[in-house]
Formats: structure tokens, C-alpha cells, sequence
């Protein structure tokens, strides 16, 4: 499980796996350009024109929602592993911490750029934030980063089951306080009845006007729109919410590079089995917490098992489809010289940042203003459109460059003039 990762050339099934990724993203976020960003969630009033958009939603959710971001987020735990280990070999000593640092000092503008002028549901910043505590973790053994894993995933599961006993006492409250009819209703037990409603009250779409207005307004209207959703500006670097989530992400890309399964996944003994069952497990469980957040959206408490599900599925359904992708690749595409999905992992930070100018000039309205005119099964079609012009343009692309323009201009600010 120790066996040395070979850093001598790029790892392709590296930028296989991100082109994917990358690609998988766009599925799951294109609901957030069409609709108002939160409304995109919920399965009764933005893009539902048929039974067959919710279906839609729910395979979206089932196979995209969460696990491609998941395995990008893997993906970049790898690669800033790869970054540090190779600039180690170079012999820098502590110019390798300068160099990371500063690394990551652009990738945090760009996102800021990126959220606050382009998209507010940008995830460079909150990386380049998280990558820092990644740092003193490039030396650990994989049986100790094993180990912390564990330990992050029993933190979020802690916090899953406190919030789900805390929403079935809210409820038995609710219900108790409901029962109780004309004087004997107290002032408390109006309270906990309304606060109990707000919380579940089903959102409509005039709930939602403000945001649809600055959404098909001018581009200051926009800029309003994406500042109103960011708090940079007001000192919060990261996204609390998924903190740990993408923390034990990016810590177990450190566990598959230091086991150089990118470059022979035959290391494994049992590699097909276990992703065989991450597989099937993953998709088990997402399709669990997927069935009621589409079909059961307004079922006020739902059961343990779903509530843990949605923790537990996208980390593991992820960690399926790298296995997947890393073995297929190794085993049927490295002697390809025709690689269309890894011309787009290559660029992925251009891609990443096209996928967003290309979908607020469709969307918004100082572009084409297109936004809510699309149901779910037709956003599809936007989707595809734009992976067959992303990987057309990041193969034309490579032909006469060594990097994406974005990748160029990264490494230019981080090493200077010597790129």
C-alpha cells in the first residue's frame, strides 16, 4: 500500500479523471445558472414541466449532484500532493513553502474573482483555503491519514444525527403545541407552531422575485446578485457547511497518490471488487437521500437512515467513480494517443472558469437573458452542447500549447518570469 508514486512525468489517468470531473460539474451546477440559486433546489417550482423533469432531477442527483465535485475535490488533494512532493525533489528547502503559499494566494483571488464577478458558487477560494491545512499532512503514513478520515467522517455524522434529533423534537413539539386548542395555547406554543411552518413552508417563485429580477437585469444587476450570496468582503474565507466534507475529500487524494494507485492500480489486490462495491453502494445510498429530495421534498422529518445517507453516499459513490475511471483508463485508454476527456482535465481550470462566462451570457440578461425558460430535461441539452465545444476547444487548444491559458497565467504568477 506504500509503494512510491513515480513523479517523473504527468499521471494521465490524473487528467482523465479531472476532464470527467470537470465535465460532471457542469451538470450539477447548470440548474443554478438557469434558476435563482437556492430555488434550483426545490423540486416543485423551478423546470418542472412533466414527470419526466423530475426524473430528470432525481438521476442528476443521484450520479452528479455532490460526488463529481467530490471527486474533484480528491482529484485536487492529489494534485497539490504532486505540486509539494516534486518541488521537494528540487531540493528548495524552504522555498517550497513560498512557492506553495503563493500558489494558492492566486488560486484564492482568482475564486474571489470568479465568485464575485462572474458566479457567487465559485469553490476555487474555499479550496485554496482548505489546501493550507493540507500542508503538514503530506508526510503522514496512509494508516495514519486513514485514520483521520474516519475521524472527519464520525464528526459529520455526529452533527447529522444532532441536527436530525433536534428536527424530531422540533416536530413532536409542533405537533404537541398544534393539539393544544383556544386559551390554554400559550405564548410559547405559537411560537414553536410558527417557527415550525416557516421552516418548512414550500418556497414560491415570488419568494424568489429579487433575485429573478437582478438575474435579468444589466450586468450591475448581476454583480448585486453575486455579492448578495458571497461574504468575503466580510471575512468568511470558506463555506463552514462543508468544511470537514471537502477536508477528509482532499485528505483521501492524499491516501490514493501516496499508494501510487494512479500509476499502476494493480497495486490493489482486490481493486475491482472494491469498486465494484463503492459503487454500488454509492449509488445505493444516493439514490436513497435523492428519492427525498425530489419525490418527498416536503416530508417534514425524514428517517435516520436518509439523513445519513446524504453524508455518507456522495463520499462514497466518488470514491467509486475514481476507482472506475482510474482502472478504465489504465486498462484500455493509456495507449490511446486520442484523449478527448483528457485535454479538458488538462485545462481544468479554464474549463472550470468557461463553464461560468458561457452560462451567465446564456442566462443572465446582459447576455442572452434566457433564464427560467428552460425545464430540467432541456437544460441537458445546454449541457451537452457545451462538452462537445469544451473538449473540441481544449483539443484544438493543445495542439500548439503546453498549457490551458488560465494553467499558463497561473504558474506565470507563481513562478515569475521563469515559466
Amino acid at each position: 500500500m506504500n509503494s512510491p508514486v513515480q513523479l517523473n512525468e504527468r499521471i494521465g489517468s490524473l487528467d482523465f479523471i479531472r476532464g470527467i470531473a470537470i465535465l460532471g460539474i457542469l451538470a450539477m451546477n447548470i440548474a443554478h445558472f438557469s434558476y435563482p440559486f437556492f430555488g434550483a433546489f426545490n423540486p416543485y417550482v423551478y423546470g418542472f414541466d412533466s414527470e419526466t423533469d423530475s426524473l430528470v432531477r432525481f438521476l442528476t442527483y443521484v450520479f452528479f449532484d455532490q460526488k463529481m465535485m467530490g471527486l474533484f475535490t480528491i482529484l485536487f488533494g492529489a494534485g497539490f500532493y504532486l505540486f509539494i512532493d516534486r518541488l521537494d525533489k528540487k531540493q528548495l528547502g524552504l522555498k517550497v513553502i513560498d512557492i506553495y503559499t503563493k500558489r494558492l494566494l492566486w488560486l484564492f483571488i482568482f475564486g474571489v474573482i470568479h465568485a464575485y464577478f462572474i458566479w457567487p458558487g465559485d469553490v476555487l477560494y474555499h479550496y485554496a483555503i482548505l489546501a493550507f491545512f493540507l500542508f503538514p499532512f503530506r508526510t503522514w503514513k496512509v494508516k495514519n491519514l486513514i485514520y483521520l478520515v474516519v475521524f472527519l467522517l464520525i464528526i459529520q455524522l455526529s452533527n447529522s444525527l444532532i441536527i436530525h434529533n433536534r428536527t424530531v423534537n422540533q416536530y413532536k413539539e409542533y405537533r404537541t403545541s398544534l393539539a393544544i386548542q383556544g386559551d390554554e395555547r400559550v405564548a410559547k406554543d405559537s411560537t414553536i407552531i410558527k417557527a415550525w411552518e416557516k421552516r418548512v413552508i414550500l418556497k414560491t417563485k415570488e419568494d424568489y422575485e429579487k433575485e429573478t429580477a437582478l438575474r435579468k437585469g444589466n450586468y450591475i444587476d448581476n454583480f448585486k446578485a453575486n455579492t448578495s450570496f458571497q461574504e468575503v468582503h466580510k471575512g468568511k474565507l470558506f463555506y463552514s457547511s462543508i468544511l470537514f466534507r471537502n477536508l477528509m475529500m482532499m485528505i483521501i487524494g492524499l491516501i490514493f497518490i501516496k499508494t501510487g494507485v494512479f500509476s499502476n492500480y494493480k497495486i490493489w489486490r482486490y481493486y475491482w471488487p472494491f469498486t465494484i462495491v463503492a459503487m454500488l453502494l454509492g449509488i445505493g445510498l444516493c439514490a436513497t437521500y435523492s428519492y427525498y429530495d425530489t419525490y418527498l421534498y416536503t416530508m417534514p422529518v425524514r428517517p435516520l437512515a436518509g439523513v445519513l445517507s446524504l453524508r455518507v453516499g456522495p463520499m462514497v459513490l466518488s470514491i467509486g467513480y475514481l476507482l472506475l475511471f482510474n482502472g478504465l483508463f489504465q486498462k484500455f485508454f493509456a495507449r490511446l494517443k486520442f484523449r478527448p476527456f483528457s485535454s479538458v482535465g488538462k485545462m481544468a481550470f479554464t474549463n472550470y472558469i468557461m463553464q461560468s462566462v458561457i452560462c451567465v451570457i446564456v442566462f443572465f440578461g446582459f447576455g442572452f437573458n434566457h433564464f427560467d425558460q428552460y425545464n430540467r430535461t432541456e437544460l441537458w441539452i445546454i449541457v451537452i452542447a457545451i462538452w462537445v465545444f469544451q473538449i473540441i476547444l481544449s483539443l484544438l487548444w493543445l495542439k500548439n500549447h503546453k498549457y490551458g491559458p488560465l494553467e499558463w497565467l497561473w504558474r506565470r504568477l507563481t513562478y515569475g518570469k521563469q515559466v
